[in-house]
């Protein structure tokens, strides 16, 4: 097993979450049913710092969201900010540059979303 493949194995048992990813990014997700609607909720997110502010981060968002749409009837995406996280600030200008819009808050953390 290779080392993602582990990572893979690990984060499903763990949290039920699944991963997508490329050469300079990769991102932990599931798949939910939010009022009667069909979402991707991303969990994490992380790109290689030599590749930040490339649109790497986004582009692997959009190629998440149009494998999924051949499987699920996708109609929204949902990101959050957690306010404890080592730049917060960051993490929201990247989601709102993103298209997303605020959906909640509960606690620490900040919960977007983006119509598909």
């Amino acid at each position: 097993m290779t080392p993602l493949e582990m990572f893979e194995s690990y984060i499903y048992e763990r949290e039920g979450a699944l991963v997508h990813g490329n050469p300079h990014a990769f991102l932990t997700y599931k798949i939910q049913e939010v009022e009667g609607e069909t979402v991707i909720y991303i969990i994490d997110l992380w790109a290689h710092p030599n590749y930040r502010q490339r649109h790497v981060a986004s582009d692997l968002a959009d190629s998440l969201i149009e494998k999924e749409k051949q499987t699920y009837p996708i109609v929204k995406l949902y990101g959050s900010v957690d306010m404890n996280s080592n730049n917060p600030t960051m993490n929201m200008k990247v989601l709102l540059a993103y298209g997303m819009k605020l959906s909640h808050i509960e606690g620490d953390m900040i919960y977007l979303e983006k119509e598909i």
